[in-house]
Parts: C-alpha cells; structure tokens; sequence
C-alpha cells in the first residue's frame, strides 16, 4: 500500500504555493477523485489565504511586521491542510498508487521486514594444531550478527548440542575426546533471529 511522502519540512512559501497550485489542478474534475469537491475547498481556501499573504508581504513594505506574522500563521494552516488533502487522497486511493501519483504527490518508501539469514555455506573442519582440538570454518555472511555452532557424537541426525557462539566465521572446538568422531553444524544469528542449519560436517578429533 503507498504512503504519500507528506514532509514540507524546509519548503519556503513560494515552493508551497506553487506545490498547492499543482495539486489542485491535479486533483480538479480528476475521475479517481469523484468526490474532490466535498473536500477540497478548506485546502483551496489555505491556498489562496497563503498566496495573499505572500503577496502582502512583498507589496505592504510599510506594513512587513504584521504581513509577515499573518503570512507565517497562513503558511502554518497550509501545512495542517495539506496533511489533511494527503490523508483524503490516500483514503480515497483505497492504497492504490497509481491515483496518488497521478494527483501529483511521491510516495514514501516502504519498509521491509528483517529477513532470516540463510544456512551458512562451505562449513569446513580440520585438525587442530592440538590434541583435542578441531577448528571450523565456514563462509561469512553480510547479514549475520554472529554463529551458533553445535556438535554431536551420534552422527547428523540428532544428540545436537551447543558448543560455540562466534562472531566471527570460524572457531576451535577444544576439549574433545582424541580419535572420536564428531558431528558439527552451523546456523547465522541476524536481527530478525536465527537462520536454518548448514550442512553438517564430521571429523575425528587428533
């Protein structure tokens, strides 16, 4: 569903007029808007309040201060109706962005959730430099926060269990019974959890 793009944050008088210009030529006699005059007219009245005041201020030198504090109250109430005329657009929309965009305004872009990390790929182990020990590698991953690493001792289908949390794409498993085998296997934490299970890999300890 679009969202129409409603901050003015930073926009001068002129860029507003000319912007409020723009949308009610837009949205007049505009078919995905049948019922535009039931509430169009408060945004056309800020408009045109707002291009008067501008122009005072221009024109009435003598009288700059007060032009200038009506002119700012003007544009304040432009700004609150503009929201209003963004929020009727959408709501008339019925989320379709093609009627927003062709009344003129730009869309907000829309967020997308965290995705899952995918299964670690390349998992490798090898011997370590001693007894008892095996080092694990496998490739890293941009959206990953850290490794959980499990083993088994009763082969690739079960008796898993947590070894290691790494934040980095290798590790050493220490401390393991020399000439067992062992099972080992991998998943990625991200920011929406954690990932599937790579493949696992088996090696006897030295």
């Amino acid at each position: 569903m679009g969202r129409i793009k409603k901050n003015i944050r930073g926009w001068s008088a002129s860029q507003k007029i000319a912007t409020g210009r723009q949308r009610l030529n837009a949205l007049a006699n505009n078919s995905n808007f049948p019922n535009a005059s039931m509430w169009l007219p408060p945004f056309q009245s800020a408009q045109d309040d707002l291009s008067a005041a501008h122009g005072d201020v221009a024109v009435k030198r003598g009288e700059y201060r007060s032009a200038v504090t009506r002119a700012k109250a003007a544009e304040k109430r432009w700004d609150q109706e503009y929201g209003f005329l963004a929020a009727r657009v959408e709501l008339e929309s019925r989320g379709n962005d093609a009627p927003m965009v062709g009344a003129g305004f730009k869309l907000r872009g829309v967020r997308t959730a965290a995705q899952l990390p995918a299964a670690p790929q390349g998992l490798h182990a090898t011997i370590g430099d001693w007894p008892g020990r095996i080092d694990l590698s496998w490739d890293g991953m941009d959206n990953a926060r850290s490794y959980v690493v499990e083993m088994s001792t009763e082969g690739p289908s079960g008796g898993w269990k947590q070894t290691r949390i790494s934040a980095r794409s290798s590790c050493t498993i220490k401390e393991l019974a020399s000439g067992t085998k062992y099972w080992f296997r991998v998943a990625a934490i991200g920011t929406a959890g954690q990932g599937p299970w790579s493949n696992p890999v088996q090696k006897m300890a030295p």
